[in-house]
């Protein structure tokens, strides 16, 4: 099966460009050996025609070489150039330089096809930048699941072989040494918990089971299990509810209920007072409710409250697991809101504490 051999792009480029000279030029050319031909022939052949004869001949010859002059300057101006340019811009693209367009094109054919070049370029660029965006998010999330798994693992590992050694050489020790494996045994299985659950979301393959739920009824009961059970750890929790009537709202309440223990369980592990206080607050909105977690933790500064939600954020720079986190608390949450088709965001003032914000719509 033979193939059909292809030219190199400089030879087609160089190819193009003398026949876009040919076309430019041609027309010049052809107007001066019109005339010298007109001319020997009045000349060489002696022909005796009036004076007004020979100029309309020469007339007529000269406004058909002018009309071409015109014609092959607009072909040249609208149809050759834009290829030309149009091909270039092609040849950026081929060698992976997105984002390259024709910014000069005419108001015909060819200047719609420039067109729908540059916004398919512009798409490619974009394409190409979130790709990126992905690749170094998924090396920076490698990057701190091994940092995150290490040191946990390392721990137990420690603590197994000083039990294997003997170290542990007391009752009390002993027991020591396995509450320090079983508490970074535990936060090992969360961690792998909260980023099988991200990754998930991540790819929008989470299953949801909205159901259609009366929220006061059912913020009610969380909020009362939740003060019930952060109470005996001697935690201040309040709840407030400024809803008039019920409002039915279509939601998952397993993941919402998620939502507000990541949040509740984030605004204590930050918290630097010795009376840890909490308030939620259920009140209406536009087509839905806000609930609103404040508490009174240390607060958070300007410029970092727009990476609170992003995945393995923590306000602690050291990234020390003692606080007891993932780092994926709040970035799950953000994606649960959002698959409710909520808005999330936090508001903060430092030495004062911080309210974190999220909405969910009632039922259309």
């Amino acid at each position: 099966m033979h193939h059909m051999h292809r030219p190199h792009p400089y030879f087609v480029r160089e190819e193009f460009k003398r026949y876009h000279r040919y076309v430019r030029f041609s027309p010049f050319i052809f107007l001066i050996l019109n005339m010298i031909v007109f001319y020997l022939s009045v000349y060489y052949f002696n022909i005796k025609l009036p004076i007004y004869i020979l100029i309309m001949f020469l007339g007529i010859i000269m406004l058909k070489e002018i009309g071409a002059i015109i014609y092959s300057r607009k072909m040249s101006m609208h149809v050759m150039k834009p290829i030309e340019a149009l091909k270039e811009a092609v040849d950026e693209v081929s060698k992976g330089n997105y984002g390259v367009v024709v910014k000069k094109y005419p108001c015909n054919e060819m200047g719609e096809l420039i067109k729908a070049f540059n916004e398919m370029s512009i798409k490619l660029k974009e394409s190409e930048d979130i790709k990126n965006k992905y690749e170094n998010n998924r090396k920076t999330l490698i990057a701190n699941i091994s940092h995150d798994l290490k040191t946990p693992i390392t721990s137990i590992m420690g603590y197994v072989e000083g039990i294997q050694e003997g170290v542990a050489n007391s009752p009390e020790k002993l027991n020591k040494y396995i509450d320090i494996i079983y508490h970074n045994a535990d936060y090992t299985n969360r961690l792998i918990d909260d980023l099988f659950l991200f990754s998930k979301l991540d790819i929008q393959q989470v299953e949801f089971d909205f159901v259609e739920t009366p929220i006061k009824a059912y913020m009610s009961d969380l909020m009362t299990e939740q003060k019930i059970e952060l109470d005996e750890k001697g935690y201040e929790v309040e709840y407030l509810d400024e809803l008039s009537e019920e409002k039915e709202l279509l939601l998952d309440r397993k993941r919402i209920r998620q939502v507000i223990i990541n949040i509740i369980n984030n605004a204590i592990k930050y918290n630097d007072k010795r009376e840890v206080k909490i308030r939620c607050i259920l009140s209406y909105i536009h087509e839905g409710v806000k609930i609103s977690i404040e508490d009174n933790g240390p607060g958070i500064d300007d410029q970092y409250l727009s990476s609170i939600f992003d995945k393995f954020y923590r306000g602690d720079e050291s990234r020390n697991k003692d606080i007891g986190g993932t780092g994926l608390g709040l970035a799950i949450a953000k994606e649960l809101v959002k698959a409710h088709n909520g808005d999330i965001w936090c508001e903060s003032q430092l030495g004062k504490g911080t309210i974190i914000n999220f909405t969910i719509n009632t039922l259309s």
